[in-house]
């Protein structure tokens, strides 16, 4: 109970009693069923409620009264926020009264208040505003902690239609600290440090940006352990929109990856059910399930011996023609195969050789031995292909022979030989040779 005598003589007795929270939002526990969508109480305007006790000479009041409301930042209620808060006419019943305060709930962002009431021009107490015991949650440095099971322990909802409306919003105006820290301790299950998800098809699961000269817009860390229990993981379930873009204006890196324990640095889960679409190791060997080609042209050919009396024409599309020569018998020539057998530190597979060739007459001038060697040292090689396969095509065509052994190339391993027997029944006919392609393979598992 507040008192205070007026110059007029007359005695007044005010009791406030905080009846609403501040901050403009009251609303309800958020509640979903199982698999549902977490819904929220709507929103209601700035205003707290008063109740208050009102005597006159002891006596309690009834008729109406003029109030005026202040807020102050001090408990000598000297320096006032915001503005006054003016109410004409407030009916008093038996002493009693209820009124209603329109206030900028920004007032109550991180500091106490106190409330002076003025009535008939006298003002009354400087009494500090206390909050309701679960808004303390809110307070600045306050933890929110419960086992609340599904859905979360804090939802924010912003229901806005247009416009940059957040539904929640990170600042840290710090040299170390982090507008939003996500931290997930449990080692098995579904959990994550941050979980983004959209289903908007133009917006986004994670939105990360830095403008500063230095830092990082996302920085994500794990120390070891299986994909649910994520670091950061983004999910946009439309078939539209981008799950996590990060972009950065400043000289630093836009993504960092840092993982400490024995696992990649990054693993690409892919459309069709893969895990290992693509991956990044810890030692920076870079493993993709998408694979590559080497085209060899015809024209790179050599002859076995240099007494061969084959002979040949170059073709202005890097194919070449072959003629047996005056010294009758089959002929075997070579195409040189140079790729690398370690890319991006990844070993590489040779997983298939294709021959693009047309015979002129193929009753009696063909192909009839293909093989593809790897050398492993100077005077041994181990076969990937030896085919026995009579190639007689009369029309340009490829045929593609795919090796079951020996194939995989490595930093001590990665010469290959490429060789064809030609069979020949006269010179009048020739052979040609468009060139071969290798198709290359760059992932562990596959």
């Amino acid at each position: 109970m507040l008192r205070k005598k007026f110059a007029l003589g007359a005695a007044l007795v005010i009791l406030l009693v905080l009846l609403g929270a501040t901050g403009g939002v009251v609303a309800s526990p958020p509640s979903a069923e199982p698999g549902g969508d977490v819904s929220l109480a709507g929103t209601v305007g700035s205003k707290i409620s008063y109740q208050g006790v009102l005597k006159e000479n002891g006596n309690p009041v009834t008729g109406s009264r003029d109030m005026t409301f202040r807020l102050y930042s001090d408990d000598t209620c000297s320096t006032q926020v915001g503005s006054n808060i003016f109410k004409s006419g407030v009916q008093v019943t038996s002493g009693l009264f209820t009124v209603d305060l329109d206030v900028d709930h920004d007032n109550f962002d991180g500091q106490g208040l106190w409330l002076e009431v003025e009535v008939g021009g006298t003002e009354i107490g400087c009494e500090e505003i206390l909050p309701a015991p679960y808004a303390l949650s809110l307070r600045p440095g306050a933890e929110i902690k419960g086992n609340v099971g599904y859905p979360a322990t804090l939802v924010a909802e912003n229901t806005a239609a247009s416009g940059i409306a957040d539904g929640l919003w990170g600042l840290s105006a710090s040299t170390s600290g982090a507008g939003v820290y996500g931290w997930a301790t449990a080692n098995s299950g579904e959990t994550y440090g941050v979980y983004g998800k959209s289903d908007s098809s133009g917006g986004y699961g994670g939105y990360f940006e830095n403008t500063a000269a230095s830092g990082h817009a996302v920085y994500a860390k794990s120390g070891g352990g299986y994909h649910a229990g994520a670091t950061l993981e983004a999910e946009n379930t439309n078939s539209h929109g981008i799950a996590i873009w990060a972009k950065n204006d400043s000289t630093d890196a836009t993504l960092v990856v840092d993982n400490d324990g024995s696992g990649t640095l990054i693993k690409g889960f892919g459309g069709d059910g893969g895990e290992d679409e693509f991956r990044v190791s810890n030692d920076g060997k870079i493993e993709t399930k998408a694979d590559s080609y080497v085209f060899i042209p015809g024209i790179e050919f050599v002859k076995n011996v240099d007494t061969d009396t084959t002979r040949w024409d170059c073709l202005g599309n890097a194919a070449v023609r072959i003629w047996r020569g005056g010294t009758a018998g089959d002929k075997f020539i070579y195409i040189p195969v140079t790729l690398p057998g370690v890319l991006y530190g990844q070993n590489v597979k040779v997983e298939a050789l294709t021959v693009y060739y047309k015979c002129e007459d193929g009753t009696k001038n063909y192909i009839d031995i293909t093989c593809l060697w790897k050398q492993t040292d100077a005077d041994g090689y181990v076969e990937l292909i030896t085919d026995y396969t009579d190639w007689t095509s009369n029309t340009s065509t490829s045929y593609t022979l795919t090796p079951t052994a020996n194939n995989t190339l490595s930093s001590d391993e990665g010469v290959l030989a490429l060789h064809l027997r030609l069979k020949f029944e006269d010179d009048a006919k020739y052979i040609q040779i468009g060139g071969v392609r290798l198709r290359l393979g760059h992932h562990g598992l596959y």
